[in-house]
């Protein structure tokens, strides 16, 4: 008889190979599962300490997952917070700058790398770009939009800030301060604004926005300090005065032409009532500054002061264009109507000018702009809606809406759980 085709040693060897791979499989499916296993450990651990502020059991813990992981954005993430929490912000600012750019993962990290870029480490510019970045990567990382918008305020970027407010605004993920860039920038007091550009000038002695900044922040506090102190002698307010002027001269003798600096010296010597100085100033003024709608109300000033009130008027309307909340301009615009005996026009302008003036009055006198309650943001949907800002009312009645319901749900959902017993 003729031998099986089975024993053959043809099929022996496949019998063998098959077997073999099949332990190979098997072997291989128990170590990713063991390797899974390890990786959930490693996890669980760092967050379990991270939670607990156990900053050495997260570094080891998030070493571990990195050997096994190294692009993993929360490991990474874990592993920066935890060199950050012993001061090595060097070290934390490796392990974020490693975070995948593309993995809307890394947007926490990125933005804390972002603030270590501003401070520690005092490249702001970087902090910037980073953020930006995260606001294209997850928009729905608020405290980017609310870092950046501050570090546009604190450099005086007024065109950036409020095109940033506005983008964040409609794209219906914005942080309530937004509102609060986009409708009333010149009443954003930062009080650390002179500080923090001085600490970036320690790094870039050569920055005309940082050294520019930290002036008219500075010029800024001299104002604000004359305001609230109420009733002083004449001789100290005097020096006060003379010394924020020196500020600004010295500034526009090192940068002639620079706009904030112009615009703030514009602003003493109107207060003033001079108008040799302001029209001096605004010859000086660069043609791309065109855009801000100050340098327009200080044109409107100019040509009211020459009872020049056709040409005043155009200005004023020029500035409203260009920011259509500059309601110092509506006020003075208005006054210039009435000059000229067309009244219904000129109260209009005052009605809505009002609002604005009582809206930054409401805002000055809160202690925080980050949380808005929803009185206030009536006030600024009428603001947006008396302005012809339609989209922004819209989002503000959007925003409300929710928030009303929210606060709605609040005594069902304590009912429920019988905390309304």
């Amino acid at each position: 008889m003729s031998a099986s085709p089975r024993g053959t040693p043809k099929h022996r060897v496949r019998r063998w190979i098959a077997a073999g791979l099949g332990v190979v499989v098997v072997c291989l499916a128990i170590f990713w599962g063991v390797s899974k296993y390890q990786l959930h450990q490693f996890e669980s651990a760092a967050r379990a300490a991270r939670q607990r502020g156990d900053w050495g059991r997260v570094a080891v813990a998030s070493r571990l997952w990195l050997e096994r992981e190294p692009t993993d954005p929360l490991a990474l993430t874990y592993s920066g917070e935890a060199a950050q929490a012993r001061g090595a912000f060097g070290q934390a600012a490796e392990f974020f700058e490693r975070l995948p750019s593309d993995d809307p993962r890394s947007a926490e990290g990125m933005c804390q790398l972002a603030r270590l870029y501003r401070l520690p480490l005092n490249e702001p510019e970087l902090a910037a770009a980073t953020l930006r970045h995260v606001i294209k990567l997850d928009p729905s990382v608020r405290q980017a939009s609310v870092d950046l918008l501050r570090y546009y305020a604190v450099t005086l970027q007024s065109d950036l800030a409020h095109e940033l407010a506005r983008q964040v605004v409609l794209s219906g993920e914005e942080p309530l301060v937004a509102y609060v860039y986009l409708m009333d920038l010149e009443a954003v007091v930062l009080a650390s604004g002179a500080d923090d550009n001085a600490h970036w000038l320690e790094q870039h002695p050569d920055s005309e926005r940082y050294d520019v900044a930290r002036t008219v922040h500075l010029a800024r506090a001299v104002s604000d300090g004359i305001a609230k102190q109420g009733f002083v002698a004449a001789e100290q307010r005097q020096e006060q005065l003379e010394h924020q002027e020196d500020l600004l001269q010295q500034g526009l003798a090192k940068y002639p032409g620079n706009r904030e600096l112009l615009i703030a010296s514009m602003k003493l010597y109107s207060g003033r009532g001079d108008r040799d100085q302001v029209a001096r100033l605004l010859a000086e003024v660069p043609t791309s500054a065109a855009r801000d709608s100050r340098v327009w109300r200080y044109k409107g000033w100019l040509h009211r002061a020459d009872d020049e009130f056709q040409q005043a008027e155009a200005a004023y309307r020029t500035a409203i264009e260009k920011n259509p909340y500059d309601w110092k301009s509506r006020t003075q615009l208005g006054e210039v109507l009435r000059l000229q005996s067309d009244m219904p026009a000129a109260e209009k302008q005052l009605q809505i000018a009002d609002v604005g003036h009582e809206l930054e009055t409401t805002l000055m006198n809160m202690d925080s702009a980050a949380v808005l309650p929803i009185p206030v943001l009536e006030s600024m949907r009428f603001n947006a809606e008396q302005v012809g800002d339609g989209p922004v009312a819209e989002q503000l009645e959007r925003r409300i809406a929710v928030l009303n319901a929210a606060q709605a749900a609040e005594p069902e959902a304590a009912r429920m759980t019988g905390g309304g017993r």
